[in-house]
């Protein structure tokens, strides 16, 4: 009987283990994505700049 419990502990302590690198894995991959995004961002921010800029000033003359 305790040999059972034993052995569901180490089973445990591997699931955990597998759970963590997992968990960085996706951390990893979460935070390439993440600056993927800003760099697109950015550049969608740079090519609508003009487009901006034209739309911010036939608002303000429109009043």
């Amino acid at each position: 009987m305790l040999m059972a419990g034993l052995s569901s502990v180490a089973g445990n302590m591997e699931k955990l283990a597998a759970l963590q690198n997992e968990f960085e894995n996706v951390k990893t991959r979460l935070e390439v994505e993440r600056k993927k995004a800003l760099r697109l961002e950015n550049k969608v921010n740079v090519l609508t700049q003009g487009y901006q800029l034209v739309n911010d000033f036939l608002s303000c003359s429109k009043l």
